[in-house]
């Protein structure tokens, strides 16, 4: 299936950032965040990773997601089911997409398929993050954003 990317012109924050979780966790399978071991947690950090371990995260060592190929070693990468409390908790955890870096936070924020192929990604500290849909879930999206979703993306490639 043909998948278009879609990058970010500014990062989704507060009010869009909330929508655009919710609205993108509709067509998502699984939820992704890392813990990368050489950057630790704050406490506050610690609490999310808690809640979502009670959602039913499941962490598992890897040197690749969605945006990264570690070079050498790997980290902690956390596994989420979709549920109205898992993006509620993912939505309320952070002000906005690239909000999700450590300390404060697990990295890298990822919304996946059932095959772990990222509808949402992000690479947080480097301020990149993207969306890759097929021309129906671009669609899906639009219609569920009612226009809003042209402010909040640029087209990079389509196919």
């Amino acid at each position: 299936m043909s998948r278009n990317s879609l990058s970010f012109e500014k990062e989704p924050r507060d009010q869009d950032y909330r929508a655009l979780v919710h609205a993108v966790g509709r067509m998502a399978a699984y939820i992704l965040v890392v813990v990368r071991d050489e950057l630790g947690l704050t406490d506050s950090g610690k609490g999310v990773v808690r809640q979502l371990e009670a959602l039913g995260a499941v962490g598992v060592r890897r040197d690749s997601w969605p945006g990264t190929k570690l070079e050498g070693g790997q980290a902690q990468v956390y596994r989420v089911p979709v549920t109205v409390e898992s993006l509620t908790a993912v939505a309320g955890a952070a002000d906005g997409l690239y909000s999700w870096c450590q300390p404060e936070l697990p990295e890298d924020l990822a919304l996946v398929r059932i095959d772990e192929s990222p509808l949402l990604a992000s690479v947080a500290h480097e301020h990149d993050a993207w969306l890759e849909l097929s021309a129906e879930e671009e669609l899906q999206l639009e219609a569920i954003f009612l226009g809003r979703l042209g402010h909040l993306v640029k087209n990079l490639r389509r196919g």
